[in-house]
């Protein structure tokens, strides 16, 4: 059985506090099928999503991989991140765009880098050309 994808947003909070939020942030979070952070400091804004599936992980563990296999199942999946991180998440958009799943970003903007880059993360082996020219 063959699902369609799920819409992936990526959301950079600069604050836990969930009045802190766009209206427009707590709204995708509210119609979440999933959610996947690693700043435990982000469980307040988790916990907006009363419905969905909500995934602490840690920083080093495969966090691309999880959304893409979330949103392979049809989810739409919230990636929340703190403002700090945004540039580590950048490079997970770059990498899900890399293998055809949209992504939109609310949030701090940020480019993604070589500092920025995750070591020995699942972009390395998966998509050595996207990042072979950062090296």
């Amino acid at each position: 059985m063959s699902h369609s994808l799920g819409p992936v947003q990526i959301i950079t909070a600069a604050s836990s506090d969930p009045d802190m939020l766009t209206v427009k942030a707590a709204r995708l979070l509210e119609g979440a099928g999933a959610v996947v952070f690693d700043d435990p400091a982000l469980g307040p804004l988790a916990r907006l999503a009363d419905d969905a599936v909500v995934l602490q992980v840690a920083p080093w563990d495969d966090i691309p991989g999880l959304v893409a296999a979330l949103a392979r199942e049809g989810l739409a999946v919230v990636r929340l991140a703190s403002q700090a991180d945004a540039a580590g998440v950048a490079c997970e958009a770059d990498a899900l765009h890399a293998v055809g799943i949209p992504v939109g970003t609310l949030g701090a903007a940020a480019a993604c880098t070589p500092a920025s880059r995750r070591p020995h993360s699942w972009l390395d082996l998966a998509f050595p050309p996207l990042f072979a020219a950062a090296v």
